[in-house]
């Protein structure tokens, strides 16, 4: 996702090669990626972090009605309830849900999730899998990173084992 630059070779994406160390560039083409340590600017309300980065305008003024159907589109289609105040209130899988709809926001193609149960409960887990089986429905490509071996053989197509940044199987 262009956070840290590649030690060599090259990323493509689409037929285009990415610069080294360029998550603008990577975002850019629709790669995002949401890390175990979560992104969410915890004064802001839930819509204002989903479009942080990323609003809607018209005529030079945010298009504030817009963002709020825009938002209430995306619970829908992620079958969560929208929610109001501060983010830093909800919790974690609250919190990465919002991950979640900034990358829809930005038309995502590739999402790569970074640990993404490590602080979650069992239930939290399930919804979160559940989300992620429903974007990989609708065309999305996703990347899980976990050190859960259950999980991975579990919600996993393909599985690529690497240690010390070198593939093993």
């Amino acid at each position: 996702a262009g956070r840290v630059p590649q030690s060599s070779g090259s990323i493509t994406v689409d037929g285009q090669e990415l610069p080294p160390g360029s998550p603008r560039a990577s975002k850019a083409l629709g790669v995002h990626a949401i890390y175990q340590e979560l992104t969410i600017v915890p004064a802001l309300s839930p819509q204002a972090n989903v479009f942080l980065g990323n609003t809607m305008s018209n005529a030079g003024w945010l298009d504030e009605a817009e963002m709020r159907r825009r938002y209430e589109e995306l619970c829908t289609q992620l079958a969560v309830s929208p929610q109001r105040g501060r983010s830093g209130d909800l919790s974690v899988a609250d919190q990465q849900i919002l991950e979640i709809m900034r990358a829809l926001v930005s038309d995502a193609k590739a999402v790569l999730f970074d640990e993404p149960t490590a602080s979650l409960a069992h239930a939290e887990r399930e919804s979160l899998f559940r989300t992620m089986h429903q974007l990989r429905d609708e065309g999305l490509a996703l990347v899980l990173v976990s050190h859960n071996l259950d999980e991975v053989l579990e919600h996993s197509d393909v599985i690529t084992v690497m240690r010390d940044g070198q593939l093993v199987e």
